[in-house]
């Protein structure tokens, strides 16, 4: 407090000087005349002087006071958190920044103004923006699916991100947890992609056929997969992240299509389900290369992509319907309960 008392001695010798330059010319009066209100009055003005002296803020004396924030004055920042500086006449409290000195001046314990002259800190948290290219994904517990008409038969692709840890095992696509899938029971011309032994599986009917992957798909993770048919050769692959895992030649070279219903997280004829999430789901009606599933992946599609006839993005963030992004508008519904969940799959533009 010492600079105070500096300030207030100053200040009352000032307005000591003032009040007897202002007093007018008088005779010297006797000392046996001068009465006791006298003394107090001027008893009264010294003290009232002194008491406005400490009342007022201290001086500011940047060189003196910088790293201490003197009176008031912003403080010194630190390297993580808030800037707070203490010294004669009060506190400061800076505002919070990894990297801005001081920040606002905090409020004075002798009631100096508070003002907020500080930068907003480039670096706060909740400043950056937050980059989400996939939008929201569709989780489901292993009770919920999407259900659709189904569209292919011929010559088709399936594409689709999963993120699960949930397999069951066997050996046919059928004994999996259905991921996509349009089959019927017993022997027929129908088709289906599933969750077996850890990993991706897709097969035909009449003869039952099944291609995997060698791939472990059940990461938790977010994985990409394809499957793909070729009417005319009765190929059939399977491809994990863009590349070809797994390829065979069947038989089977008439549509597919006992089943008109295509699912999407279920194999509802012999109830297993798909537990986990699943985003950008993508059925083209063409047989895609390794090398076109690879270069669209990881970005959305523009809806007019060749062969594209269903697209759901499942942006939706509530409701019991998925929109479908292509020309043929086959809007999906929810059945068995769903949630839609914010996205964090690797799609971007």
């Amino acid at each position: 407090m010492t600079p105070s008392f500096r300030w207030a001695t100053a200040s009352l010798t000032d307005a000591s000087i003032f009040v007897s330059r202002e007093r007018p010319r008088e005779r010297p009066m006797p000392a046996h005349n001068m009465r006791p209100f006298n003394l107090v009055i001027s008893v009264s003005l010294v003290l009232g002087l002194f008491a406005c002296d400490l009342s007022q803020p201290p001086l500011y004396h940047p060189q003196a006071d910088a790293a201490s924030g003197a009176g008031g004055q912003p403080g010194s920042g630190g390297s993580t958190g808030a800037g707070v500086g203490v010294g004669s006449g009060g506190s400061a409290s800076g505002a919070a920044g990894s990297s801005v000195a001081g920040g606002a001046a905090g409020t004075d314990v002798n009631d100096a103004a508070v003002t907020d002259d500080a930068p907003p800190s480039d670096d706060a948290p909740g400043d950056a923006p937050i980059v989400n290219c996939a939008g929201h994904a569709l989780q489901l517990d292993g009770t919920g699916y999407l259900q659709a008409n189904r569209i292919v038969q011929d010559d088709f692709t399936l594409e689709a991100w999963i993120k699960t840890t949930t397999s069951l095992t066997g050996s046919n696509f059928y004994e999996g947890n259905g991921l996509i899938y349009a089959d019927v029971g017993g022997v027929a011309n129908d088709f289906g992609s599933s969750i077996l032994n850890d990993r991706v599986a897709f097969g035909v009917g009449n003869p039952d056929t099944t291609v995997i992957s060698f791939s472990t798909v059940t990461t938790g993770q977010w994985v990409h997969v394809a499957a793909t048919r070729t009417k005319s050769t009765g190929q059939i692959e399977i491809l994990v992240n863009g590349e070809l895992e797994g390829s065979m030649t069947v038989a089977q070279t008439s549509s597919l299509s006992a089943q008109s219903i295509l699912s999407f997280g279920a194999n509802t004829i012999d109830g297993r389900y798909f537990t986990g999430v699943i985003d950008e789901i993508r059925l083209f009606s063409v047989v895609r290369t390794a090398a076109e599933i690879a270069s669209t992946m990881h970005k959305p599609l523009d809806g007019t992509e060749p062969g594209l006839v269903t697209y759901y993005r499942l942006d939706e963030s509530d409701g019991t319907s998925a929109a479908d992004g292509s020309p043929s508008k086959n809007d999906a519904t929810l059945a068995g309960g769903g949630t839609w969940i914010v996205s964090d799959a690797p799609i971007c533009p």
